[in-house]
């Protein structure tokens, strides 16, 4: 009897989270409490040339209903997208689909329409509908060219302490949502 040879596990891809040239705190734009928690929204180029929004931060721990979202604008909202972060978490939203991961560390990765070099300010929202109406919370920054790139579609990182809710090193991501 020949044994088969066990399939060898699959490589995981892995990505470093460097410092992001912003981490603006998501404020709510409507009186509900759309997470229980904190949210910063961080914004590095991509290695696809899209920016990424990282949103992170102790009300990222439930993705129930959420969808996350962004754009760019400059003179006029442009590159607008979002993901839903669970099943039918975005219905009635018009705009693109994008795709995020949820990571553990309470670390979402949103990928965006945004090109890497856009000028303008870049906008992570998190938004759901509740009876019926759009309520959320969103965070704005000035896009910077150049800053650190991030991989998208990396399944492990390595993340500096300001990412860390549980003080790991890294984090591993679930695949896209889209």
């Amino acid at each position: 009897m020949v044994e088969e040879e066990p399939e060898p596990e699959p490589e995981l891809v892995r990505g470093v989270i460097e410092e992001s040239f912003v981490g603006a705190p998501a404020v709510p734009y409507s009186v509900d409490l759309v997470v229980a928690g904190d949210v910063k929204v961080y914004f590095n180029n991509g290695t696809s040339g899209f920016i990424v929004a990282i949103f992170h931060g102790s009300g990222m721990t439930d993705p129930t209903g959420l969808c996350p979202g962004s754009s760019l604008f400059a003179g006029s909202f442009q590159f607008v997208s979002n993901a839903p972060a669970a099943v039918d978490a975005c219905d009635g939203f018009t705009t693109d689909v994008s795709s995020v991961r949820v990571c553990t560390s309470a670390v979402w990765l949103l990928q965006t329409k945004i090109p890497n070099d856009s000028v303008g300010d870049v906008y992570g929202s998190l938004e759901k509908i509740v009876d019926g109406d759009f309520v959320g919370m969103t965070a704005v920054a000035t896009n910077s060219p150049g800053t650190p790139p991030i991989d998208f579609d990396a399944d492990v990182h390595t993340i500096p302490s300001m990412f860390t809710i549980d003080g790991a090193a890294e984090i591993s991501c679930d695949a896209a949502l889209t």
